[in-house]
């Protein structure tokens, strides 16, 4: 039970005034709307387990992914430090126990008996999470999220993980080859009115987890200490009576910020303009933005006027739907684009709808589970894992072999015996040998319901540094936005043993 939202409800019984109080609550209860993140079947499913005695019972989960966004050969983790903000508030408030009782079946049962909502709200946070961190490379199959704790805690922070971690993974994902594409050139963050989440905290978050650490968001740009950036839209030209006029204006008052929008009409036409009342004003242009029309062709040719104006410092940027892909054909033919802007193929990750981690269940009572599926993508790797990440001097990475939790018990060093990993889809090998030096990426997050409050307030900018050292270890043939190599993210071998011979066992018991 969360004390300090209790408090907050026994104020509205304080207020005398009925409609006074009755908003207080309507703010109130919107405040915490999040509070309980999770989907029916997590608390349905803990209310049987409690009536079976079985709701303590010790459980791992860990969440993963099947496969790299974009067709792409890594994903960014992203979107730890916002699910340990709402797992920091953690608690069934009283007005949440109030609505879970008045909950009904079908057949106007009470969904949810009372005992199992008394055992809600006096049940504290009782869960041990190791995470990778923001910023770090993850592969396919590999334990990003590890929860283990009560089975029934375990399982209702589910959709939390997974709804926090999904969209912010692919979101920051995107955002790193964007940049990449970019070519070291600033990129910038338009994208709060395409945003699918409201007020795009997360999307912009996301992107800056993945270098972009400018934006036109404004309370994104305040709560993340991130560069805030914007001018005039076309609206501004068109209420006045003349492109010129509309230049001139902007630029007497905005000295310090004088990037012109020059494709209301004609954009040639526009450039010309921009430059002219530049020149009268005595204001110099910061930059000229093109948003429409053949990008590469036009800023070919405002380049040449700028210079012929003797305007060489005056940058270009470019919006319109870019991505990576139309960046790289843009770059590749030769325009001439300081600055790009990204909108609605960035924090929407347009060309992927969503990313597919899931969570699954990895060992109850000590035993070990797999999920056995005729899909072979979709088994699981038994019991708990952990990541084992090899390198190349120290520097590069080389690979990662899944292994069992406590496999190589020291974080990082060098290796006291050779390790074999197995790829899973065609049985091939690969060997490790003694003294290749490696770390483990994941960390304690959560020690048995406290928090590491580190973690939880990193500071994003912080991360975007770890994020992009991180890809310099990664060879660019992984990095390419087209035909990327696969990295090496594999099974060790007694582990796929296992996990083989758990597949065969289910099989064998399936034909008696």
């Amino acid at each position: 039970m969360t004390n300090k939202i209790d408090q907050l409800f026994k104020i509205a019984d304080t207020i005398k005034d009925d409609d006074l109080r009755n908003k207080y609550l309507e703010i109130l209860r919107d405040s915490m709307s999040e509070k309980m993140w999770l989907d029916k079947y997590h608390l349905t499913m803990a209310h049987t387990s409690f009536l079976e005695g079985k709701a303590c019972e010790p459980a791992t989960y860990e969440m993963f992914i099947r496969k790299n966004p974009f067709g792409g050969s890594y994903t960014v983790s992203a979107g730890l430090g916002p699910f340990l903000e709402w797992l920091n508030d953690y608690g069934f408030s009283e007005d949440s126990i109030k609505w879970l009782a008045n909950c009904k079946n079908k057949d106007g049962t009470p969904t949810f008996k009372p005992e199992f909502l008394e055992f809600l709200r006096n049940q504290k946070l009782s869960l041990t999470i190791d995470a990778v961190p923001e910023g770090e490379l993850v592969f396919p199959n590999e334990p990003i999220v590890r929860v283990s704790g009560p089975e029934w805690q375990v399982g209702i922070v589910e959709t939390a993980i997974l709804n926090g971690l999904n969209a912010s993974c692919l979101i920051a994902t995107k955002a790193t080859r964007i940049v990449n594409a970019a070519e070291h050139r600033p990129v910038m963050e338009f994208g709060l009115r395409r945003a699918q989440d409201m007020y795009g905290m997360r999307s912009t978050r996301s992107a800056a987890v993945g270098g972009i650490l400018t934006t036109s968001n404004a309370d994104a740009a305040r709560k993340y200490n991130l560069g805030w950036v914007g001018t005039h839209a076309h609206s501004f030209v068109m209420r006045h009576d003349t492109e010129m006029g509309a230049f001139e204006n902007w630029l007497l008052h905005n000295k310090g910020n004088t990037t012109l929008l020059v494709d209301t009409y004609d954009t040639i036409q526009g450039v010309k303009n921009a430059i002219a009342a530049s020149k009268k004003t005595g204001v110099p242009l910061d930059m000229i933005r093109l948003d429409s029309g053949d990008l590469a062709s036009l800023s070919i040719a405002a380049r040449e006027l700028l210079d012929a104006a003797d305007m060489r410092n005056c940058k270009i940027i470019a919006s319109n739907d870019l991505d990576e892909y139309s960046i790289t054909k843009l770059l590749e033919s030769g325009a001439k684009i300081d600055v790009f802007a990204l909108g609605t193929n960035l924090v929407t990750a347009a060309d992927q709808p969503s990313l597919g981690g899931v969570y699954k269940l990895k060992s109850i009572n000590g035993i070990d589970k797999m999920k056995i599926s005729g899909d072979a993508i979709k088994r699981t790797i038994p019991g708990a894992t952990e990541i084992v990440r090899m390198l190349d001097g120290n520097v590069n990475f080389m690979g990662d072999v899944i292994t069992a939790h406590g496999f190589i018990e020291q974080p990082y060093g060098t290796l006291d015996f050779p390790i074999i990993s197995v790829n899973a889809r065609n049985s091939t090998e690969r060997t490790y040998e003694k003294n290749t030096m490696f770390y483990k990426p994941m960390v304690r997050v959560v020690c048995d319901g406290v928090i590491d409050k580190d973690v939880m307030q990193r500071d994003v900018k912080d991360i975007a540094a770890a994020t992009a050292h991180n890809l310099g270890r990664l060879d660019k043939k992984y990095k390419r936005a087209t035909n990327s190599c696969e990295y090496h993210a594999e099974i060790e071998q007694s582990l796929y043993k296992k996990q083989t011979e758990m597949v065969l066992s289910q099989i064998l018991q399936r034909t008696k």
